[in-house]
């Protein structure tokens, strides 16, 4: 996850420390933040009259994805924030928790000319939705979405109002974008069954 916010960046630099930590401090800033290297490793962030000294953890054990290879295909659609929150909620619940079943264990994402399809099944029961989409382009094969990338997708984006999103799928990672913030995860192997056979054609 990545987000970005309007800085005065005196030294460039990068800096790693625990998420939920550097998550409190912020919730009780107010106002101005001044952020810097300080001694013995560690991360201080001065607020008003307050100041935190945040351990600092190995930037060279963080994971890097490789964003930079050219995809095999890729898939980019453009919707609103609030539609996609609305759609993984009415899904999500049918994504399967059986470690057995790992085709069945995420969502499935379609850009379809209904739009930009979710659809999730556990064997037993099986939620679509689909929202409308302002732009689309690209490879319409579908991708599988890992839970972990639903859950928070679904909280940020329901916390972005009428704000526009991208989402962009490649043969490895998905990314959702907003105006400030980036949310990128590695799609799932599994192979997702054909839902279409189980959909009556009449109803």
């Amino acid at each position: 996850i990545g987000s970005a916010t309007a800085t005065v960046v005196m030294v460039p630099g990068e800096a790693v420390v625990p998420a939920d930590v550097l998550r409190d401090v912020l919730k009780v800033c107010k106002g101005a933040v001044t952020i810097a290297h300080g001694l013995k490793g560690r991360l201080r962030i001065r607020c008003g009259t307050a100041t935190w000294n945040l351990p600092l953890l190995d930037a060279g054990a963080v994971p890097r994805m490789a964003l930079d290879k050219a995809p095999k295909r890729s898939m980019t659609v453009r919707c609103s924030g609030a539609d996609l929150a609305f759609a993984i909620g009415c899904t999500a619940f049918a994504v399967s928790k059986e470690s057995t079943r790992y085709g069945l264990n995420g969502a499935l994402v379609e850009h379809t000319p209904d739009g930009l399809t979710l659809v999730a099944t556990d064997g037993n029961r099986l939620a679509l939705y689909s929202v409308p989409v302002s732009e689309g382009e690209g490879d319409a094969k579908g991708a599988l979405l890992p839970p972990a990338f639903l859950r928070i997708a679904q909280a940020v984006c329901a916390g972005a109002h009428m704000e526009a999103v991208t989402l962009t799928v490649d043969d490895r990672t998905v990314r959702l974008s907003g105006d400030q913030w980036t949310i990128i995860a590695r799609l799932m192997d599994g192979e997702f069954p054909d839902y279409r056979q189980v959909i009556p054609k009449r109803a």
